[in-house]
């Protein structure tokens, strides 16, 4: 996929990231190691990366914009933007459920997450 810079290339194979120029053919770096999935929202020249369904991360065009708080017990699905914002299903695992929640495109703060949240941690 393009990165949001319109330059460079990024691949994804195995839960890792690798950077790409791809006029050089160089590899530029690598990043990443759980990454389960990559939604491109191009109206915020962001992607948005689930990792290890347990985060997300936004990534746009200078790099890394914002990282959510633990939204998920174990698995992220049904990721898409509605109007602003990534929605998806994070899993709870003590109520063996699936729990609505959703991010803020701009700011990355999460609403409804499964995963308790407590300031102390």
């Amino acid at each position: 996929m393009v990165h949001p810079n319109g330059i460079e290339v990024i691949v994804v194979a195995h839960g890792q990231a690798y950077l790409i120029d791809p006029e050089r053919r160089q590899l530029l770096s690598v990043f990443g190691g759980g990454i389960y999935c990559v939604l491109p929202i191009p109206s915020a020249e962001i992607l948005v990366i689930d990792n290890f369904g347990l985060w997300l991360e936004a990534l746009g065009k200078a790099g890394f914009l914002w990282r959510t708080r633990r939204v998920s017990w174990d698995g992220i699905n049904d990721l898409r933007e509605v109007e602003g914002k990534v929605c998806g299903e994070s899993w709870d695992v003590v109520n063996d459920c699936g729990v609505p929640f959703s991010v803020d495109i701009l700011t990355g703060e999460a609403q409804g997450r499964a995963y308790p949240f407590r300031e102390s941690l």
